[in-house]
């Protein structure tokens, strides 16, 4: 198992207020808009750890080089999507 924590934009004040108001929305709503178009999109099975900014992920015991790359690549696609649109799906 290995997770990755969704942190605060370091720079950029317009993504500092979208980030404030996601999170004043809702406690873990963040990780929730990765991970259900990661799942709808992408087919990659993931979960939300409690109401914090914490992704969990459990890989198959045999992952190869192709894997990680699919992974690696709709992460950053689903990551760019919610960074550009705060999360707004077309």
């Amino acid at each position: 198992m290995f997770a990755i924590e969704i942190g605060k934009p370091k720079k950029g004040l317009f993504d500092k207020l979208k980030w404030g108001m996601i999170e004043k929305l809702s406690q873990g709503l963040m990780p929730q808009m990765v991970v259900l178009p990661l799942f709808q999109d992408h087919g990659i099975l993931c979960m939300v750890s409690g109401f914090n900014n914490v992704i969990k992920f459990i890989p198959p015991m045999i992952l190869g080089e192709t894997e990680v790359d699919y992974f690696l690549s709709a992460l950053d696609q689903v990551l760019d999507d919610c960074a550009n649109t705060a999360g707004r799906r077309s």
